[in-house]
């Protein structure tokens, strides 16, 4: 890769809330590490802001149908969409739910049966 590591030995997680931390939407900057993420890691946050929210909370910044356009047709497409839930442990339930109904209305996670 660009970095100069061979993919093979180095594997990375991109959590998308430290993009939007940057001021950067997670599929614009991603690139060359393509071929090197193990997972991603799928909440929403603010630009500029250090802090972690469910997906498409009131507040969110991250561009999820962006996102997922760019993740079906990108090399690591396939690869584990993980949600973090940590801020929301005292509602974990509530919220995998609303993550899940997220990612399913744009088309990250297949209907249920």
């Amino acid at each position: 890769t660009r970095l100069g590591l061979d993919a093979a030995r180095l594997w990375t997680t991109v959590d998308l809330t430290h993009c939007l931390w940057e001021r950067l939407q997670p599929h614009d900057v991603i690139g060359d590490l393509a071929p090197t993420i193990a997972q991603f890691q799928v909440d929403d946050g603010r630009m500029g802001e250090h802090v972690h929210l469910p997906l498409l909370s009131p507040d969110w910044a991250l561009d999820l149908p962006g996102f997922t356009r760019w993740y079906q047709a990108a090399p690591c497409a396939g690869v584990p969409l993980m949600a973090e839930l940590s801020r929301d442990a005292h509602r974990g339930a509530e919220m995998a739910a609303a993550t899940i109904r997220a990612l399913r209305d744009v088309g990250l996670v297949p209907a249920a049966r």
